[in-house]
């Protein structure tokens, strides 16, 4: 009599048992969705921002650990950053920008709206964006970005402006003067090249480049494979 009138005060409590786990997972319900929200592209100028870094970094040839050392973030707030799950501000992007040598601007394009359909393939002249402006040298990105093994670049040598020492990386590059008269050396050759002339050379020989001219040098310039023009 004893054990069975124990066994039937028992089972209702095994029963009560079951509707708190029931409750304990829906409690959990709303923090799984609220986590699968959060894997969800914050907005589309996020996504493209996060873009352009990746593909700065890349072409730099910078890890996320070195990008977070060089920025003071965090290597997975970065890696967000990078697919376009977190949102920016100007101050991220000037660390970034800084880290990356490249203007605040890259990440604003000036004049209108790009037509969808150009995305990836055309660049309008109003576009247009610069790369880096530094001792007399201005570099515009003709490419669509930095993604691929040819870039192309539009450059202007002030009067006085050089590359700097020689030096070598992995690649090719050309281009095609367009106006003034670059003075160009590749190995231990020197060569003046006028506007209309045109060059190529392997990347891994050192080379350097600078206007000695009093007018302006604009450069069309082609290169594949490495981090960018040399």
């Amino acid at each position: 009599m004893s054990t069975r009138a124990t066994d039937r005060r028992a089972a209702p409590s095994r029963k009560a048992a079951e509707p708190s786990r029931r409750r304990t997972a829906s409690k959990d319900q709303p923090a799984a969705r609220d986590k699968a929200k959060d894997a969800v592209p914050v907005d589309e100028t996020f996504v493209w921002i996060g873009g352009q870094i990746r593909s700065l970094r890349k072409a730099r040839n910078l890890s996320l650990d070195e990008l977070s050392r060089a920025t003071g973030f965090s290597i997975g707030y970065l890696s967000q950053m990078e697919r376009g799950l977190a949102k920016t501000s100007i101050g991220f992007l000037k660390k970034v920008s800084l880290a990356l040598d490249v203007p605040l601007g890259w990440f604003f394009p000036s004049g209108q709206p790009s037509d969808p359909t150009d995305r990836g393939v055309v660049v309008r002249a109003s576009r247009r964006r610069q790369l880096t402006s530094n001792a007399g040298v201005s570099d515009f990105l003709l490419s669509a970005n930095l993604d691929g093994q040819l870039k192309l670049f539009y450059s202007v040598l002030e009067p006085g402006a050089r590359s700097g020492d020689a030096y070598a990386h992995q690649g090719e590059e050309g281009g095609y003067v367009v106006s003034g008269s670059l003075d160009l050396w590749v190995g231990d050759d020197h060569f003046v090249v006028n506007a209309g002339d045109s060059f190529s050379y392997p990347s891994t020989t050192p080379h350097r480049h600078a206007n000695h001219g009093r007018d302006a040098v604009v450069i069309i310039w082609a290169v594949s494979g490495g981090s960018g023009k040399g």
